[in-house]
């Protein structure tokens, strides 16, 4: 091995070793264990060149593109999953009761109008219901 990766790699296998390897010297020492000299120096201490590869000095690692990592949110406890799926459904409840609601109140004004034989003018109800009344004999106002 090169005496300059030598010298690097002693901090990182001494006594005193630290959890952080940079990923140059895992780069540099991937690209030694390439070389002919590097290859031949690994097989001559019975060791494969091939476990020296990027992917091998990484296996098992954790590592960030950024270098930082972000912090650790633990999944929702299964009470805070159950109270959230309970509020998700009281609010979908609430959204459909009102269009229901909406919807059956303008559907009785519409009934209501016909049974009672009011006049179109006196049905104060939006032109898009209006348009959906049942033409009878007592709707024949034309405008």
């Amino acid at each position: 091995m090169p005496p300059t990766l030598a010298e690097e790699l002693k901090v990182y296998v001494s006594d005193v070793s630290t959890d952080i390897i940079p990923y140059s010297t895992l780069l540099t020492v991937s690209q030694w264990s390439r070389t002919l000299e590097g290859r031949e120096k690994l097989e001559a201490c019975v060791l494969n060149p091939n476990d020296y590869t990027m992917v091998s000095l990484l296996a098992g690692v954790k590592t960030s593109p950024e270098r930082n990592f972000g912090t650790y949110l633990p999944p929702p406890e299964p009470e805070q999953l159950a109270e959230q799926q309970k509020r998700e459904r009281q609010e979908i409840t609430a959204i459909l009761n009102g269009l229901l609601s909406v919807f059956c109140v303008g559907f009785a004004i519409w009934w209501a109008s016909d049974k009672l034989h009011w006049k179109p003018h006196w049905v104060r109800f939006p032109v898009f219901f209006y348009r959906f009344q049942p033409r009878s004999q007592f709707h024949s106002v034309r405008y």
